[in-house]
């Protein structure tokens, strides 16, 4: 190739190719989210002062009794698709245990799909993670936990 023919060759490649190069948008990799289930709120009627917030996490505080209360946390989603999302939880003990279950929304508030529902019985913090199989475009995911006496949801991460 001739000296002449390598600096059209050049020319054309800064005028054109990289510029065009520089418009195209790369995928990039999705960042993961954290949420404190504070966020979220009790269900079935029941008074939010059954519940202590502490750094953004939730405990039941046994002062609307020691039963069963049920906490609900919306996740917004930006993407569509599969979504694996990790509670932190505490238990009591194996008797004071805390389960928590996903279910995926679509843009018509229609309930369409649901993870399993882990429980911890470990008396110590353990993380549950719930998977979504799949969440439409405009969709969003909720996360409900069946919470004992002295349990506690902390971080959400998805």
């Amino acid at each position: 190739m001739s000296h002449r023919s390598k600096s059209r060759v050049i020319a054309f490649l800064t005028a054109v190719v990289f510029p065009i190069s520089a418009m195209v948008a790369f995928p990039s990799v999705a960042e993961a989210r954290s949420l404190g289930s504070w966020a979220g709120h009790p269900l079935d009627g029941t008074a939010r002062s059954c519940f202590s917030e502490n750094a953004g996490g939730t405990k039941h505080n046994g002062s609307c009794g020691g039963g069963l209360l049920r906490w609900e946390v919306p996740i917004p989603l930006d993407g569509n698709g599969m979504v694996s999302i990790a509670v932190r939880t505490k238990s009591e003990s194996d008797t004071m245990t805390i389960s928590c279950q996903a279910f995926g929304v679509n843009n018509s508030n229609q309930l369409i799909t649901s993870s399993g529902s882990p429980v911890n019985n470990t008396g110590t913090w353990m993380t549950l993670t719930l998977v979504l199989p799949s969440v439409p475009v405009g969709g969003h995911a909720i996360v409900a936990c069946n919470m004992g006496l002295g349990t506690q949801i902390g971080s959400i991460n998805y």
